[in-house]
């Protein structure tokens, strides 16, 4: 079959997702001699209102954080603004060591119902965002490297189909998902803000109002860690009992090290 070029879309507050989709797709356009396709963040507010549209031609690698084994309510918002026309897509979930549960499925069904036809899927570690002490610096070289083997396999069974509909693929999951209620961690500022605003202009829920950037809306946090990541002060945190607590906890079932998973 013929395809033009390859896409990336991702959610990823901490960067990791983007990180994985972009390498992702990377590989795929270059196995195909391909030009780059576009690049869009679903974490940016504007998302919300964005619809982005894709062809037969187009290949769109999704990638998002698994945030207790289900895709983000946000993220889930945001992807069911993209449009396919029979276009082919890679789901990938992105996990802190301790599972991915029904990521993957709940993305290959948004992405189902808007046109697409999901031919791969792949789990992928990452530093834990909450636990940084978990899966602590992945992906690592190893990951990359198992990363590109993925997407050139990917690539290889696109490039054999006559039509994205001949490669749909069956991932993990149930139905009906996983329940999850949210993280009761939430980031707060201490005194050494210096009320710059970066963390509310960067907020993927505008959970940070721009006028009081050392406050935090809690009903609106989502947990995702943007903040702590993009603080050029250092100031935004999680309460360092409440990251002990959580480390502990996951470290019993977490300790071992967890493999990239493909499914084509």
């Amino acid at each position: 079959m013929k395809i033009s070029k390859v896409n990336a879309v991702y959610f990823s507050p901490t960067f990791s997702s983007g990180e994985i989709t972009g390498l992702v797709a990377g590989e795929m356009a270059l196995a195909g001699s391909l030009g780059q396709g576009e690049n869009i963040d679903l974490s940016k507010t504007e998302e919300d209102e964005a619809v982005h549209e894709f062809g037969p031609e187009d290949v769109v690698c999704v990638g998002v954080p698994s945030y207790g084994g289900r895709v983000p309510g946000i993220a889930a918002k945001r992807m069911e603004n993209l449009r396919g026309d029979g276009t082919a897509a890679v789901v990938i979930a992105v996990y802190g060591n301790r599972d991915y549960d029904d990521t993957l499925l709940e993305m290959k069904d948004i992405l189902t119902e808007r046109g697409f036809t999901v031919i791969a899927g792949l789990a992928a570690i990452a530093q834990h965002s909450i636990a940084p002490s978990i899966a602590a610096g992945r992906p690592d070289e190893k990951d990359r490297h198992e990363l590109r083997e993925a997407a050139r396999a990917i690539w290889e069974k696109l490039d054999d189909l006559a039509a994205p509909a001949d490669g749909q693929v069956e991932v993990k999951g149930k139905r009906p998902y996983k329940e999850y209620g949210g993280s009761a961690m939430k980031p707060t500022a201490d005194e050494s803000c210096v009320g710059c605003g970066t963390c509310a202009e960067q907020c993927p829920v505008k959970a940070i109002p721009a006028e009081a950037p050392n406050t935090t809306d809690r009903e609106r946090c989502i947990s995702c860690m943007r903040c702590i990541k993009v603080c050029p002060a250092g100031a935004r945190k999680l309460d360092p009992a409440g990251i002990a607590a959580v480390e502990q906890r996951l470290s019993k079932i977490c300790g071992e090290r967890k493999e990239n998973e493909l499914y084509i």
